[in-house]
C-alpha cells in the first residue's frame, strides 16, 4: 500500500490492508433450507419452512471504493479543436498524456491538500436474510380451501455506509468541523444495516368449477428497518424506522367468471353471444411511510443527507380533517434550533391509501384446427378512484403538507388478436 501511495504515510482515518483484498473474506455463508409438510386430517395441512440466504451486495460499493483515494487519481486538461493533435499538454487529442502512477506529494494531507476517502470496513460482510412461515390450509370443499399463516424474515448485515467525515454541526467553516479536517468526505460502507418483518396472512381459493374461479388474500404486518444514511452519522440508533415499503394492511381479490349467456345458441346469434369471459384484479393497501425534513442546512454540515425537524407532536390529522393542501398538521414538526439536528425520525407518517381494480372482458372465436380469433376490452382503475401521492413532508417549504401528484386515471383499450 505504501507503494502505491509513494512511500508516504497519508494520515487517512482507516487502515488498509497490506494485501489482496479491501476487507477480510467472508467464508462462512452457508445457506440452510428445511421445510415440512403434515397433514393433520384429510382436509388439513400444517406447513412450516425456513430458509437463510446470502445478499449480494451493492455493485456502487464496491465502484465507490475505487473512484476515490488512494485508488484513483484525476487530471483536468484543456482541449482545442482549433489545434492539430500534437499529444502535447493542451492538445491531447492525437495521445492520451502519461501519469505517474503515484500521488503528488503536495495531495499529502499533513502539507494542506485534500483527500476524499471511500472504503469499506475490514470486517464487512455479506447480508443475511432469514425466512420463515408456518401456514394451515383446510379444504372446505372439492373446490373451496382457506389458508392462515405467519410470514417473517430478518435480516442481518445489510450492506449500507455513513459519512464518517461529515462536518459536526456548528458555527464557521464547514471544512474545520469536520472531524479530519485536512479530508474531505470520507464515505465508510459497513454491514450494520439490520431489519425485520412480521405478518399474518389469510387466503381464500376457489379453484375452477362452474364457471368460477378466484382467489382473495389479506395480509396484516409491519417492515422496520435501518437502510439509510443517517442524519447523525456518530448515532447508531438513529436511522431505525419504517421501511420506505412497508404497506401494514394489503387485500387483494382476483378472479374469473364464464358468463353463462347463450348457452343453447346456435350459428351468428351463439358466436356472437355465447363464451364471453369476465376477469378481473382489485388491490387495497394502507397508505406507504412519509418523511419530513428540513430543506435548509440549519446544522451547517453542507450535507447532501436528509436533516430532520423537531417533532412536538403526533402531527397525524384525523381522516375527516385531511385534505389536499393539508394532509398532516405541519405545525407537530417544528424547526430545530440553529446548528441543531431534529429528533423526528424518518418515515415518521402514513401517505394515502390505494384502491384499484382493473377488469377484462374477453370473446374467443376458434375457426378450424390451430386458428382462432380473440376480442378483448380492458379497463385500468375501471372506478377511476383517485389514487393520490405523497404529500410534501419538507417542513420549511411553502407546500408542506400538499399533495400535487395522483396516480393512473381510468384508461380503456380494445384488443383484437388472430392466432394461426
Amino acid at each position: 500500500m505504501k507503494q502505491l501511495l509513494g512511500g508516504l504515510d497519508y494520515l487517512f482515518p482507516h487502515t488498509f490492508l497490506d494485501s489482496n483484498y479491501l476487507f477480510d473474506k467472508d467464508l462462512n455463508n452457508v445457506v440452510p433450507r428445511v421445510g415440512l409438510a403434515w397433514r393433520a386430517t384429510g382436509k388439513t395441512v400444517l406447513r412450516v419452512g425456513y430458509g437463510m440466504y446470502v445478499d449480494a451486495g451493492i455493485t456502487n460499493l464496491f465502484v465507490n471504493m475505487g473512484l476515490a483515494a488512494p485508488f484513483y487519481l484525476t487530471n483536468n486538461a484543456v482541449f482545442d479543436r482549433a489545434k492539430a493533435p500534437t499529444g502535447q499538454l493542451g492538445n491531447e487529442f492525437g495521445k492520451v498524456p502519461t501519469f505517474s502512477v503515484q500521488f503528488d506529494p503536495t495531495l499529502s494531507p499533513d502539507k494542506g491538500g485534500f483527500i476524499q476517502a471511500k472504503w469499506a470496513e475490514r470486517d464487512y460482510v455479506d447480508g443475511e436474510i432469514h425466512s420463515w412461515n408456518l401456514n394451515i390450509q383446510r379444504l372446505v370443499s372439492k373446490t373451496l380451501s382457506v389458508q392462515i399463516g405467519y410470514i417473517g424474515n430478518k435480516t442481518n448485515h445489510f450492506p449500507t455506509g455513513y459519512a464518517l467525515n461529515r462536518a459536526r454541526p456548528g458555527p464557521g467553516n464547514q471544512q474545520l468541523n469536520r472531524p479530519w479536517p485536512q479530508l474531505f468526505s470520507c464515505d465508510c460502507y459497513h454491514s450494520f444495516g439490520d431489519g425485520h418483518y412480521h405478518s399474518a396472512q389469510f387466503e381464500l381459493e376457489q379453484r375452477f368449477s362452474k364457471g368460477l374461479s378466484y382467489r382473495a388474500g389479506y395480509t396484516f404486518g409491519r417492515s422496520i428497518n435501518n437502510f439509510r444514511w443517517r442524519q447523525d452519522e456518530f448515532d447508531p440508533k438513529g436511522a431505525k424506522a419504517l421501511a420506505d415499503w412497508n404497506r401494514s394492511q394489503t387485500f387483494f381479490f382476483t378472479g374469473v367468471y364464464e358468463i353463462p349467456l347463450g348457452s343453447q345458441l346456435k350459428g351468428m346469434a351463439g358466436g356472437l353471444i355465447k363464451g364471453w369471459q369476465l376477469s378481473g384484479i382489485m388491490g387495497i393497501q394502507s397508505g406507504p411511510p412519509v418523511g419530513v425534513s428540513v430543506g435548509a442546512d440549519i446544522a451547517n454540515i453542507g450535507s447532501r443527507r436528509v436533516l430532520l425537524p423537531n417533532r412536538v407532536a403526533d402531527g397525524s390529522l384525523p381522516s375527516d380533517q385531511r385534505t389536499l393542501n393539508r394532509w398532516f398538521d405541519s405545525s407537530a414538526f417544528p424547526l430545530p434550533a440553529t446548528y441543531q439536528y431534529g429528533n423526528a425520525g424518518y418515515n415518521a407518517l402514513l401517505g394515502p391509501g390505494l384502491v384499484n381494480v382493473d377488469l377484462a372482458l374477453a370473446k374467443r372465436w376458434v375457426f378450424r384446427d390451430r386458428q382462432d380469433m380473440q376480442f378483448r376490452t380492458e379497463l385500468f382503475n375501471v372506478a377511476n378512484h383517485a389514487n393520490f401521492g405523497k404529500p410534501n413532508g419538507t417542513v420549511d417549504s411553502g407546500g408542506v403538507g400538499r399533495i400535487t401528484s395522483a396516480g393512473q386515471a381510468r384508461q380503456i383499450q380494445f384488443g383484437l388478436k388472430y392466432s394461426f
